[in-house]
């Protein structure tokens, strides 16, 4: 296991959550204007994800609002957070 598994792991096991470090949002006037852009930059990141290397049993990157706003919430609740 690599040591960033490894550390994910450990603070997921203290808090709860998985860290947030990136996201790929959109402009409400890109989601109006093209939806279908908007709907395939989805289908991608989902499609890459896929394609990615097993899980070590995390999931480390939540694609989707709902998965991204438990874990917002998660981290907002955690201890040290906003510090």
């Amino acid at each position: 296991m690599q040591v960033s598994e490894k550390a994910a792991k450990e603070w997921h096991a203290k808090n709860g959550t998985i860290q947030i470090n990136h996201m790929v949002t959109v402009k409400n006037t890109l989601s109006k204007s093209n939806p279908d852009t908007v709907r395939e930059i989805f289908r991608l990141l989902k499609e890459s994800k896929s394609r990615a290397p097993a899980s070590t049993g995390l999931d480390m990157t939540p694609i989707g609002l709902e998965k991204m706003r438990r874990e917002h919430r998660r981290n907002a609740a955690a201890p040290g957070a906003g510090a």
